[in-house]
C-alpha cells in the first residue's frame, strides 16, 4: 500500500474511532431497526439462502443488528474497532437476549482486519450502516481479510457508500462533507476489491437515502471452494 493510501485509511480510522462520536446516532437508528430488518435486508437475505451458522457482525455498534442475527445463528462475532461501542453493544444484547448471549464473541479490532478469527471459520459475514463510512482503502483492507476468514462456499453482505459515482462535481474525499457522510467509494470499487482477493461479487443492489438518489449499494460476495 502507498504512503497515500495508507495515510487515508489511518485518517478514516480515526475520524470513526473518535470516543462518543456515534452515541447520539445510536439513539436516532435504532428506532428504524425494524423497518429496515423487515422490508429491506431480511427479504434480500431470504433470497440468497444464506447460511447463519457461524455469523459476523463487523462494525456492530450498539448491537442493532447483532439483535436481528442472533436468533438465526449458532455462533456469532461481533466487531467493532472502538471499546465504548462494544460495551454499549454488550450491554444491550445481555440485557435482551439472555439466552442467546453465550452465542456471542466480543471482539476489539483495529479498524481493517479482523485477525483473532480463524481462517477458513465464518458462513456468513454481515455488515449494515457502518460501511457507509468506511473509506475505500478501508474496505479493501477487510476484503482481503475476508477471503482468510469465510470458509469455502460461505457468503457476504455488506453495505457501502456510491456517492464516488454520483456526478456532483464535488470533492469527495473528506466523508463528513458529504452528503449523509458518505465515503467515495463506488459498487466497481467493491467488485474489483473481491476479484483481487479471490472472491466472487455476486450481486449489487443500489438504494436510496432518504431524497439521494442510488447513494448506497448492497454487496453480495461468496468464497467458492476450489
Amino acid at each position: 500500500m502507498g504512503k497515500n493510501m495508507k495515510r487515508a485509511m489511518l485518517n478514516n480510522i480515526k475520524m470513526c474511532s473518535k470516543k462518543n462520536e456515534w452515541v447520539r446516532y445510536y439513539e436516532l437508528a435504532r428506532p428504524e431497526m425494524d423497518k429496515q430488518w423487515n422490508n429491506l435486508i431480511l427479504p434480500k437475505l431470504k433470497e440468497e439462502d444464506i447460511n447463519f451458522k457461524i455469523t459476523m457482525d463487523l462494525a456492530c455498534g450498539a448491537g442493532r443488528n447483532s439483535m436481528k442475527l442472533l436468533p438465526l445463528c449458532k455462533k456469532i462475532y461481533c466487531v467493532d474497532l472502538n471499546e465504548y461501542a462494544l460495551n454499549i453493544c454488550k450491554e444491550n444484547l445481555e440485557k435482551n437476549n439472555q439466552q442467546n448471549y453465550n452465542k456471542i464473541t466480543f471482539i476489539q479490532n483495529n479498524g481493517f482486519d479482523i485477525s483473532s478469527i480463524p481462517n477458513d471459520s465464518l458462513t456468513f459475514i454481515y455488515q449494515f450502516d457502518s460501511g457507509v463510512h468506511m473509506s475505500k482503502e478501508v474496505i479493501r483492507r477487510y476484503i482481503k481479510d475476508f477471503s482468510r476468514i469465510l470458509s469455502n462456499n460461505g457468503k457476504g453482505f455488506f453495505h457501502h457508500s456510491n456517492y464516488g459515482n454520483l456526478q456532483d462535481g464535488r470533492d469527495k474525499s473528506n466523508f463528513k462533507a458529504n452528503p449523509h457522510w458518505r465515503t467515495d467509494m463506488t459498487k466497481q470499487l467493491f467488485k474489483q476489491y473481491c476479484k483481487e482477493f479471490g472472491l466472487v461479487c455476486y450481486r449489487q443492489d443500489l438504494i436510496d437515502w432518504g431524497e439521494d438518489k442510488h447513494l448506497d449499494c448492497l454487496s453480495f460476495f461468496k468464497k467458492i471452494s476450489k
